[in-house]
């Protein structure tokens, strides 16, 4: 079976990737915390550019991702609507016991 893809939803795409980068960013903010304290001298001031850094980072993320992902997805369907959408083949498979 051959369907054409003729537009992805730009937004719901941009949410889920930029969710996922949020994610992503949390790993990391372990990394930034602990260098924060080795390499500073002054631990007050250290730890509230830790606090910044753990509610700037994820949203920094989120807003970037969300608006580069975005762009592309207008980037996308332009050339879907230019080129006539894209053909996708799928087939079917029956994985398991077929006689059920």
């Amino acid at each position: 079976m051959v369907l054409t893809l003729r537009q992805v939803d730009g937004h719901k795409l941009a949410k889920i990737m930029a969710v996922i980068m949020v994610i992503f960013s949390l790993f990391f903010l372990p990394i930034f915390f602990w260098s924060n304290f080795l390499f500073s001298n002054d631990l007050g001031l250290s730890f509230i550019s830790t606090i910044i850094i753990i509610i700037v980072v994820p949203v920094f993320y989120y807003g970037i991702t969300y608006l580069f992902t975005r762009f592309g997805c207008w980037v996308f369907n332009t050339a879907l609507l230019r080129m006539d959408g894209l053909d996708l083949k799928i087939e079917e498979r029956y994985v398991g016991m077929k006689d059920c």
